[in-house]
């Protein structure tokens, strides 16, 4: 045992490889930790998510009036013509999303 306990490789090598690998393996689990919890912090309530798929086929100046008063964001439009500019610029939006 002697030559063997003197020997640098056993010594140094062995105890750095062991960390390497087992870093390895402990990181990784971590990181799945890490992506788990974001994927779970990430989950929104069903009937919000509902509510913004049923939403989706078409936006209106009445509907986004609607989600403003719901959240107590604004209120409505003025006059006529401010309603008429709003919808043009919604529709001219949903045009370019899609």
């Amino acid at each position: 045992m002697g030559p063997l306990s003197r020997s640098k490789t056993l010594k140094f090598g062995l105890p750095m490889l062991l960390l390497i690998v087992g870093g390895s393996f402990g990181l990784r689990e971590f990181t799945q930790v890490r992506y788990d919890v974001q994927k779970v912090k990430r989950k929104i309530d069903p009937a919000l998510e509902a509510q913004l798929s049923k939403n989706k086929d078409k936006i209106t100046v009445e509907s986004e009036y609607q989600f403003a008063d719901d959240t107590k964001l604004g209120g409505s439009a003025g006059c006529e013509e401010d309603a008429n500019r709003l919808q043009s610029d919604l529709d001219r939006l949903e045009t370019t999303r899609t």
